[in-house]
């Protein structure tokens, strides 16, 4: 849990407004989303970014595949998180939420409504991690690959 924990406190303290971006999502895990490229440190500290930021002018988030809900948590001021596990091997987080809609133990379908993101400069911003089953976040390649291959939903 550490990775997602430090990538957390990285959401609440970067501001990647101004960076080039990387890819353009179009429906899943927002619709409209802008991922922008790794901001790689925060204010004269240079770290690694785990997971990926995903900016959308639209507040809902939805589930990238089906699965089944293994957490949501209160993050206090920074909101809610929702964790879903796909397969055995895989956990997708997503945080920044304002809203849940999904319970612990659900099973989810891909394209499922699962939450509302939280507003910052007239922009709402997800932070969307992959980890392993033990608790290692993926580097960012594999969550850009992943997100390209699963962005898209037929008829959503």
């Amino acid at each position: 849990m550490k990775p997602i924990l430090f990538s957390l406190f990285y959401l609440m303290a970067s501001n990647i407004y101004g960076q080039e971006v990387e890819i353009q999502l179009s429906q899943l895990p927002v619709k409209n989303g802008l991922i922008y490229k790794d901001p790689g440190h925060i204010t004269g500290l240079v770290i690694k970014q785990e997971g990926v930021f995903v900016r959308a002018n639209n507040d809902s988030c939805f589930a990238t595949e089906d699965g089944l809900v293994t957490t949501t948590f209160n993050l206090g001021s920074s909101g809610y998180a929702i964790i879903i596990m796909p397969t055995d091997d895989k956990y997708v987080t997503y945080s920044n939420l304002i809203e849940i809609a999904v319970k612990r133990g659900e099973k989810i379908k891909r394209g499922m409504f699962i939450g509302l993101l939280k507003e910052k400069n007239k922009q709402y911003q997800l932070l969307y991690m992959l980890s392993n089953n033990s608790g290692n976040v993926l580097p960012r390649e594999k969550h850009l690959e992943y997100l390209k291959s699963n962005a898209a939903m037929p008829g959503f």
